[in-house]
């Protein structure tokens, strides 16, 4: 009896070995914590970027976000409470961007009239940053965001031609189970605000 139950402990711990070097970046309770991000993107037309980005078009609300690392679903779903219209900076702007902004990502910017937000809600229980990057080509004014709760290392981009290398970011933003995260951007001083893609990571499954 007792060699019986040593063969099952043993089979169970190789089994749960096994699940983890598969699947390492499962976000359960049940495994160790994993930090990942859920890269979030704004375009028109059909030019989404692939490679696990999450691509906004428009106002309609983006559901089931996925986690960057396997694609798997987050839960969480983004929104945003307002556009104008996409400046589309066409196939070959920043040539060479910085901070693993890809081309295609930096391609597109929503801009807006007016003060608005974009919400990611339904989020795991956590600890996140947030960066951000703005760009267009055609105008030198500088871009300010906000984020309730958060400690913010620089909240302004200076977003003209900018291939990533002036970013905003974000830390320390407690977050409850199924809560929100809420990105303010204000007007610059041409009228408008933009967004063009951000990084959101959870880098703790605890609150700070």
């Amino acid at each position: 009896m007792k060699r019986i139950l040593v063969i099952v402990l043993i089979l169970f711990s190789v089994t749960s070995e096994a699940q983890m070097l598969l699947n390492p970046y499962r976000h359960t309770s049940s495994v160790p914590f994993v930090a990942d991000s859920i890269k979030i993107h704004f375009y028109s037309g059909s030019n989404a970027v692939g490679g696990n980005w999450n691509s906004v078009n428009g106002t309609t609300a983006l559901t089931n976000l996925k986690w960057f690392s396997d694609g798997s679903n987050s839960g969480a779903t983004g929104t945003l409470s307002a556009q104008s219209s996409v400046a589309d900076h066409a196939v070959g702007y920043c040539p060479s961007p910085v901070f693993n902004w890809p081309q295609g990502v930096l391609r597109y910017t929503s801009s807006h009239s007016a003060t608005r937000t974009f919400t990611i809600s339904s989020l795991p229980a956590g600890t996140y940053q947030v960066r951000l990057v703005a760009t267009r080509s055609t105008q030198a004014v500088t871009q300010t965001y906000s984020i309730a709760g958060s400690t913010s290392s620089n909240n302004t981009i200076a977003v003209g031609s900018n291939c990533g290398a002036d970013d905003a970011l974000f830390t320390d933003i407690s977050v409850s189970d199924g809560g929100s995260i809420v990105i303010t951007a204000t007007n610059t001083s041409n009228g408008n605000n933009y967004f063009t893609a951000m990084v959101v990571t959870r880098v703790s499954n605890t609150l700070p």
